[in-house]
């Protein structure tokens, strides 16, 4: 009797543990479309809006006018440097009454969004950064008060050390 109890409870902890292994599988296949999904989600975005197609590899800056306003200057400030590199992508929401994106004005990589229509694909409209690689998202950094000098120097890293200037898509 005792062997077939132990037969018994053996034969369970399997199954339990085949049911466990399928849960994990599909927790991570789940937890991977949601990151393709935001990925989709911008590159509709792009799309639809700017007729736009994203790269694989790339970074988008979004300037906006939400959050901390002096957060929102000093990076749109910071980042007029990278206005040339082609593997950066500008997306100006903010609508210059309180921060001056004149330097942003008639680029090819710089695309405006007056009628605030990221709402309409499930992207907040906060300033921040988007690192994509091979058309994921690898990184996104919402910009913030706290670490605004961190968050700027982690950008520039970045760029630094995966998007030479000088490539052209």
């Amino acid at each position: 009797m005792k062997v077939m109890i132990k037969i018994k409870h053996f034969s369970g902890g399997l199954r339990f543990s085949k049911l466990f292994f399928f849960f994990i599988v599909g927790l991570l296949f789940v937890s991977s479309c949601r990151q393709d999904s935001r990925y989709q989600q911008i590159k509709r975005y792009f799309n639809e809006i700017h007729h736009y197609t994203l790269h694989k590899d790339q970074i988008i800056i979004v300037i906006s006018n939400n959050g901390c306003m002096h957060c929102n200057r000093s990076f749109a400030s910071n980042n007029e440097r990278y206005i040339e590199n082609r593997n950066i992508t500008f997306l100006i929401t903010a609508d210059g009454n309180y921060l001056d994106i004149s330097n942003y004005m008639n680029r090819k990589n710089v695309f405006f969004d007056n009628k605030k229509l990221l709402s309409d694909y499930n992207i907040p409209d906060k300033t921040k950064f988007i690192v994509i690689k091979d058309e994921k998202i690898d990184t996104v950094v919402n910009i913030a008060y706290n670490k605004l000098t961190n968050q700027v120097n982690f950008l520039d890293s970045i760029v630094t050390n995966s998007y030479d200037k000088t490539n052209a898509h």
